[in-house]
């Protein structure tokens, strides 16, 4: 989950169970419509974590603002950490 929810009725907690019938929503919407409207309506808040192979959490990052939200993926160098967002055209970077 790139984004938490929001909470109330959602129309993708009703097609989840079918994928037959997402993929015809799909088809009629097109994705690139259908997106800008979930993002839009998800909260601003940014939030990652770090955990150990056990699953056990080591830190986390939170971002209030919304700058960088959605995040889908978080790669560590050593020296600093790379963010990206399916929601952003850009990579944020967090210096260790």
């Amino acid at each position: 989950m790139a984004a938490p929810r929001i909470g109330g009725w959602h129309l993708l907690d009703l097609i989840a169970p079918y994928p037959s019938l997402r993929k015809l929503f799909l088809q009629v919407i097109p994705e690139k419509y259908v997106t800008p409207v979930f993002l839009k309506g998800a909260p601003k808040f940014g939030v990652f974590i770090e955990v150990d192979v056990n699953g056990n959490i080591i830190d986390s990052w939170q971002d209030p603002s919304g700058k960088v939200r959605f995040i889908s993926q978080a790669t560590d160098t050593g020296d600093a950490i790379y963010i990206g967002s399916y929601g952003h055209p850009f990579l944020a970077k967090i210096n260790r």
